[in-house]
């Protein structure tokens, strides 16, 4: 596996996307196929947050670059689903956002933390399973 890849096909079969596909930091553009795919994949539950404005506010983050940069490193999972559905929303009337976000890297710090929350919730209950099976054997 390549340095500072993280995959998850097995928890979730809505995680499907590869994260370091969205490090644009480097790239000239956002592709079709990869905005496509990160729509679709934030349109729908588990990862849609019907209420981000709402989420964003109660948690004091405008919706803005700037806001988003500022408090990403502190933000909850239910934040982080926010966010990267106001892009999402955004660029249903402002075309250029997600492209934006990619390129400015933002857009892969966000994704990075959702996958790595993922992977953490995906251990605890691994762990929880077994802790409940080896109850059940005492």
């Amino acid at each position: 596996m390549e340095k500072g890849v993280m995959r998850m096909h097995n928890f979730s079969r809505k995680w499907t996307i590869e994260v370091a596909d969205y490090n644009g930091v480097e790239a000239e553009s956002l592709s079709p196929q990869l905005r496509q795919q990160l729509i679709r994949l934030f349109s729908e539950p588990p990862f849609v947050d019907y209420d981000y404005l709402g989420t964003l506010e109660a948690a004091g983050i405008e919706t803005n670059f700037q806001s988003f940069r500022a408090n990403v490193d502190n933000v909850t999972f239910d934040q982080l689903r926010a966010m990267v559905t106001c892009f999402i929303r955004q660029e249903r009337f402002i075309t250029g956002v997600l492209e934006a976000a990619y390129l400015d890297g933002l857009l892969y710090e966000l994704l990075s933390k959702i996958e790595s929350s993922i992977f953490c919730l995906h251990i605890k209950m691994m762990r929880e399973e077994v802790a409940s099976d080896q109850l059940r054997y005492e």
